[in-house]
């Protein structure tokens, strides 16, 4: 994941919102039809971010690649509308070369993206925005994560 993060031009994207597991796997599903429904590739690994009050949150997060037939800029803005309609506050993607980006899908009138900076091996110090190698199959989120996790700093 992290090598592809590196060469190719990838995002991030989860349908997850909240604690209700039942809830988030049928969200999962209806994301991952319209992921195959755009031709966008993924792998699933393990999600963690920090909220405002310290927490740390975990979810089933997709590593999305850009199909060979889609612009640069048709799959930001498909990862865009995407995130928007699975009710996420944002979405990440990333060109080769260059550092992350952080969109905001909330807003109507969404504000610049903000700069992650270039993915890093290793887990994030302050526990913010990281994803595991740990592949799921089945369509649950694990108890716990054995891959090392990657990071944007």
């Amino acid at each position: 994941m992290l090598t592809k993060s590196k060469t190719k031009t990838t995002g991030n994207i989860s349908a997850d919102r909240g604690s209700d597991e039942k809830k988030n796997r049928e969200k999962r599903k209806g994301l991952e039809k319209d992921l195959k429904k755009k031709g966008i590739g993924y792998k699933k690994g393990v999600g963690e971010y920090k909220y405002g009050s310290g927490e740390t949150g975990r979810e089933v997060s997709y590593q999305t690649s850009k199909p060979d037939k889609m612009s640069k800029r048709r799959f930001g803005k498909t990862m865009r509308r995407l995130g928007r309609k699975h009710g996420q506050e944002s979405v990440i993607t990333k060109k080769p070369g260059k550092p992350a980006r952080l969109h905001d899908t909330e807003s109507k009138k969404p504000s610049k993206s903000i700069n992650l900076g270039k993915s890093k091996p290793g887990k994030h110090k302050e526990g913010e925005g990281e994803t595991s190698g740990t592949k799921i199959r089945s369509g649950k989120l694990p108890k716990k994560t054995s891959k090392p996790a990657y990071h944007y700093k």
